[in-house]
């Protein structure tokens, strides 16, 4: 095979999802497609019909080879960049990015996100952790604990102000004696406060 045929460029024509093998249509040779080429990846992700790849041919021919991947150009330009940055993005949708220089990480699921462990999973930070939901935020366990080994635990909110401040004790004859001795009104420190 002439040199010059080694290595080409071209266009998705259909995909194996299977078999993880792609046919590229050849624009430059008479729009010849490919025979089936296997996708150079260390990771199960598919180019789409249409996108542009650079592929290697080992023979005579376009029927044995390999397709090396898509690569960037002026029409498909990286999403993310810079010198300290790494950055995946999955099925050009949801993304992680590595900023070495703010050492920060970020997962961006633009859907859902499922975190699963077969036995624990452990969300920790140095110095704060997070979570937070723009609508509701919900945590579910046979037991929950709440600021286990650590300082007082701040509650936030009317409503757990008024489960504090509705709730009443009940005597060791089983009535009702008394509400909580202090409600909580926002300006009160104690075990439990809101703010």
């Amino acid at each position: 095979m002439d040199a010059k045929n080694l290595i080409r460029v071209g266009k998705v024509s259909s995909i194996d999802y299977d078999k993880g093998t792609v046919r590229v249509l050849l624009e430059d040779k008479n729009n010849i497609v490919t025979g089936n080429l296997p996708y150079l990846s260390f990771e199960y992700e598919m180019p789409e019909v249409g996108e542009s790849v650079l592929c290697l041919f080992l023979g005579n021919g376009t029927s044995r080879g390999v397709c090396l991947g898509r690569y960037f150009y002026l029409q498909d330009l990286p999403a993310q960049s810079g010198k300290d940055i790494y950055f995946k993005q999955f099925l050009r949708e949801a993304s992680l990015k590595y900023d070495r220089g703010s050492k920060t990480l970020t997962i961006d699921g633009k859907t859902n996100v499922v975190i699963n462990g077969a036995e624990n999973v452990d969300i920790k930070g140095a110095t704060s952790a997070k979570l937070e939901g723009s609508s509701s935020v919900t945590i579910e366990g046979g037991v929950v604990n709440l600021g286990v080994g650590a300082g007082e635990p701040v509650l936030k909110g009317a409503t757990a102000a008024g489960i504090y401040n509705g709730h009443i004790h009940i005597g060791n004859l089983g009535k009702p004696v008394s509400a909580p001795p202090v409600p909580i009104d926002g300006a009160l420190s104690g075990k439990v406060m809101t703010e």
